[in-house]
């Protein structure tokens, strides 16, 4: 009985570190696609028998979770679509769609979000892109609002920019890599 214990602490312990390692060091991305189709289908219910699914299938999302991170995501990785992905939300009578991809002629990343009201109206455009100076900027309905400079650095250069696009304010921030 003890053999079995102490192997059961063993896997136990040794799954716990290797997950705090990858929540650590960030080395998790990817689409999450089967923990996300799987929650999906449990959220679905009502919530009474939401809750008993939950406590009675968590075996299952740690196994979903378990494949996400050692095949999907690590195919995700060596084919290079970690960041490639959509998603549509719906919230207060509003639909967001959520396009994050990267651009294949430069390799740099874009997020794009649509809002669009009930009656499926463009509501506002938000587009988060990487630039080839190694800038990220924040464009709202086609105008520049924000952009961070020398991203790589310690104190990036953060510009604010009105609705017209004239500088309101540019400050240092701390990044504290």
């Amino acid at each position: 009985m003890q053999k079995i214990l102490s192997k059961l602490l063993f896997y136990l312990g040794t799954t716990t570190a290797c997950f705090m390692m990858m929540f650590q060091t960030g080395c998790v991305s990817g689409g999450w696609e089967l923990t996300r189709d799987y929650s999906k289908w449990v959220n679905s219910k009502k919530v009474g028998l939401r809750v008993v699914l939950y406590i009675l299938t968590s075996m299952v999302f740690l196994v979903t979770i378990l494949i996400d991170v050692v095949v999907n995501n690590t195919v995700d990785f060596w084919q290079g679509t970690v960041s490639e992905s959509s998603q549509v939300f719906q919230q207060d009578g509003k639909t967001f769609y959520v396009q994050h991809e990267i651009i294949p002629s430069t390799q740099l990343k874009r997020s794009t979000i649509q809002v669009k009201g009930a009656d499926q109206k463009l509501l506002q455009t938000i587009t988060l892109a990487e630039t080839p100076q190694h800038e990220v900027e924040l464009i709202v309905d086609g105008t520049l609002r924000t952009k961070v400079e020398n991203i790589e650095q310690a104190f990036p250069l953060l510009s604010l920019y009105d609705k017209n696009g004239k500088t309101l304010d540019k400050k240092n921030i701390y990044i504290g890599i």
